[in-house]
C-alpha cells in the first residue's frame, strides 16, 4: 500500500530510541510499537485516522505515514521525534552550573547534583523530549495506569483496544485507540471484563466526552491544559503531568503522583532511599527550567533505589 505522505529527515545527534521510548512504553501495545532502528504509531487526529512508520540509521530517518489524518500528523512530525526540541538552553545553563557553581547554587550538596546532571548529559547528549500532540491517545492511554502496576496497565489497555477499536490504515497491523465516541457509549460494567474498575471506567468515560473538544489545544502553555485536563472526573495531577510531558514535551514539568520517580530523584540527589513529590520537587528547584528534562537523565542512567519490602501488586478489582 503506498503512503499518503512520505518524508526524509535530519535526526543526526539525536537518539530516537529513548526519545521515542515514553510512546511505547507497553511492548505489547497494539496501536505502537518500538524497534532499535523503527518507531510505528497509529493513532486519531482531528482529521481523522493516521499511522506512522519512521525507519532511520545514522543521521537520516524516513517517514511514511497513511490515513485521513496524514497531513494533521506530518504537520507535528518533527515534534513528535523530538527534532524541535532544543536544548541549547540547557546546554547553556550546564556549562554555567559547572563552571561557576558557586554563583547558582548554596551549598556543596547542590554543586554535586549539578555535577551528576552534567555527567548523565555527557552519556546521553542525544536523548530529546518527543511531543506526541495526540491528546485523546495519550489519555485514554493513561488513565488505566492510575492505582495499578505498569504491568497490568498494559494488559487492561490492550485488552480494551482489542474490544473498542478497528484496524489502522496502512499495512503494518496496528490497531487504532478506541474512539472516544465508543469509549463514552460504553456502560462501567463494561470495562470490569478488561480488569478495570467503575472508577477508572467513569474517568476514561469523562475523558471521552470532554477531551476531543479541546484537542488542539496541545500548543497552551501546560498549566493551562492540564487545568483543561482536571476538570475532568477522575484525571487528577498524575495524568496531567504526564500530558505535559509526553504529550506537550514540556522540559520543566515533572510527572507527579507517580509511585517510583520521587524515589529515583531523592536517591540519586540526596541519597535518600524513601521520597516524595514535595522532596522531590525541592531537589529538583535549583534546576528550573529544566526540570522534567533532569527527571528524564535520572531515570535514564541514575541509580535505582535499593527495594524495601515486596513489589507491588495489582489489587482485585473489588478492592479498587
Amino acid at each position: 500500500m503506498n503512503a499518503t505522505v512520505e518524508r526524509s529527515l535530519d535526526v543526526s545527534g539525536i537518539s530516537l530510541y529513548p526519545t521515542l521510548h515514553p510512546m511505547a512504553m507497553f511492548p505489547s501495545d497494539p496501536t505502537t510499537h518500538l524497534r532499535p532502528n523503527q518507531f510505528a504509531r497509529a493513532t486519531l487526529t482531528p482529521d481523522g485516522p493516521a499511522t506512522l512508520l519512521v525507519n532511520w540509521s545514522d543521521e537520516r530517518a524516513s517517514a511514511e505515514l497513511w490515513g485521513e489524518g496524514s497531513g494533521w500528523l506530518e504537520h507535528r512530525l518533527e515534534a513528535i521525534l523530538g527534532l524541535t526540541d532544543d536544548v541549547s538552553g540547557f546546554e547553556r545553563d550546564l556549562s554555567s552550573w559547572t563552571s561557576a557553581p558557586g554563583d547558582h547554587f548554596e551549598s556543596e550538596a547542590e554543586v554535586r547534583r549539578a555535577e551528576l546532571i552534567g555527567r548523565l548529559w555527557h552519556q546521553r547528549s542525544g536523548h530529546r523530549l518527543c511531543a506526541s500532540h495526540t491528546l485523546w491517545h495519550d489519555v485514554v492511554w493513561l488513565i488505566p495506569g492510575q492505582r495499578v502496576t505498569s504491568r497490568n496497565a498494559a494488559e487492561q489497555w490492550r485488552s480494551m483496544v482489542r474490544a473498542y477499536s478497528e484496524p489502522a490504515p496502512g499495512p503494518l497491523e496496528l490497531m487504532l485507540p478506541p474512539a472516544p465516541q465508543v469509549v463514552a457509549a460504553a456502560p462501567y460494567t463494561d470495562f470490569h471484563r478488561f480488569g478495570i474498575e467503575r472508577k477508572r471506567a467513569d474517568a476514561i468515560r469523562a475523558a471521552a466526552k470532554l477531551v476531543p473538544r479541546f484537542a488542539e489545544s496541545t500548543d497552551l502553555p501546560s498549566a493551562e491544559l492540564r487545568t483543561k485536563l482536571e476538570l475532568t472526573r477522575g484525571v487528577g495531577v498524575w495524568t496531567s503531568t504526564n500530558v505535559s510531558a509526553m504529550t506537550q514535551g514540556d522540559p520543566d514539568t515533572p510527572v507527579l503522583g507517580d509511585y517510583g520517580l520521587p524515589a529515583t530523584a531523592t536517591w540519586n540527589l540526596a541519597g535518600e532511599r524513601v521520597g516524595t513529590d514535595e522532596r522531590m520537587m525541592e531537589l529538583l528547584a535549583p534546576f528550573r527550567p529544566h526540570r522534567w528534562r533532569v527527571m528524564r537523565l535520572l531515570m535514564a542512567g541514575g541509580q535505582m533505589p535499593p527495594r524495601r519490602g515486596p513489589r507491588k501488586r495489582n489489587p482485585r478489582i473489588q478492592q479498587l
